[in-house]
């Protein structure tokens, strides 16, 4: 397997890895990616572990491949109670020491205290707030000392993601790296490896199952519109973030063309949560008569339409 040197430093300790030998490295399946990278970083690797079906998978291959892999979650304070008992129920199975990393509880109470329990809900500021004491501390704090982590991100999961690379390095923590070893496996590839019955989602256990009364063919549609405009916008922020103009999708603005009144008073209709739903900070809708030249536009909708 790909060996070389490189330049990442984590732990205070230096990293020997070349770029070239990472590109080497995406040529491995999943369980011979997880094997180099316990040979190769020992107990200095983990694997961060949500406990969806990807998790699970790597969760299992590490099992095979050593008799106590490194796993660690991060348990915000908001977790459903089903995530709990797939916790309990793979740390038993596996007899996992699982690293459970939490909020600063003193920032928790002071949000908690001073901004209610719903604080993301008011303000992109207050969103990057809760995230960074509930999600991102922690999580610093779970890859402090580590040279490489793990990850069950797959390519087909989101258009933000459809350059996912197996193996790169992460320069938002200290230029670990960072081992995405599902990368290339489908949904169904996930499900086929995990034994039994696919389970049905927790998010969507609570709602009634649809009746044909309840179908609306033309609601429908405008919605795969919407999505299919948020996937353009969606996949030039991307490239945004990737060539470093920005640093996430939260710090961006997007603005909206229409060459007529109708699809603006659609998106309009959403009002402040269109922006939530493109995941920016703001989203702007201007109807025109003509695209501007260095405008983003999906490939099916010609300039003149």
């Amino acid at each position: 397997m790909p060996k070389g040197k490189s330049g990442s430093q984590a732990g205070g300790e230096r990293v020997a890895i070349q770029t070239e030998d990472l590109k080497g490295l995406e040529s491995l399946g999943a369980q011979e990616l997880l094997a180099w990278s316990l040979e190769r970083f020992g107990e200095n690797i983990a694997l961060a572990c949500s406990f969806g079906g990807e998790d699970v998978v790597l969760v299992d291959m590490l099992s095979k491949l050593s008799p106590n892999p490194r796993v660690f979650a991060i348990d915000t304070g908001r977790l459903h109670e089903a995530t709990y008992e797939v916790m309990e129920q793979i740390r038993e199975k596996y007899g996992l020491k699982l690293e459970i990393y939490f909020p600063s509880r003193g920032e928790v109470e002071e949000l908690a205290r001073n901004k209610g329990l719903y604080s993301f809900r008011t303000s992109l500021e207050a969103r990057k707030e809760c995230c960074r004491i509930r999600k991102v501390d922690p999580l610093n704090r779970a890859l402090k000392g580590l040279q490489a982590w793990i990850t069950g991100l797959r390519r087909d999961q989101s258009v933000t993601r459809t350059e996912l690379s197996k193996v790169e390095v992460d320069g938002a923590h200290g230029g670990i790296l960072k081992l995405n070893p599902l990368a290339d496996w489908s949904s169904e590839e996930v499900w086929e490896y995990l034994p039994g019955p696919r389970p049905e989602s927790i998010f969507l256990s609570r709602f009634p199952t649809p009746e044909d009364q309840w179908e609306d063919p033309e609601l429908e549609q405008r919605y795969l519109e919407l999505l299919r405009v948020r996937d353009v916008a969606t996949k030039a922020l991307e490239k945004m973030r990737q060539g470093k103009i920005i640093g996430n999708s939260l710090e961006a603005e997007v603005k909206i063309y229409c060459l007529n009144q109708e699809p603006a008073d659609f998106l309009l209709s959403f009002g402040p949560a269109l922006a939530d739903l493109f995941i920016v900070s703001e989203a702007i809708v201007e109807v025109t008569d003509a695209l501007p030249e260095d405008s983003v536009q999906d490939e099916r909708t010609p300039r003149n339409s």
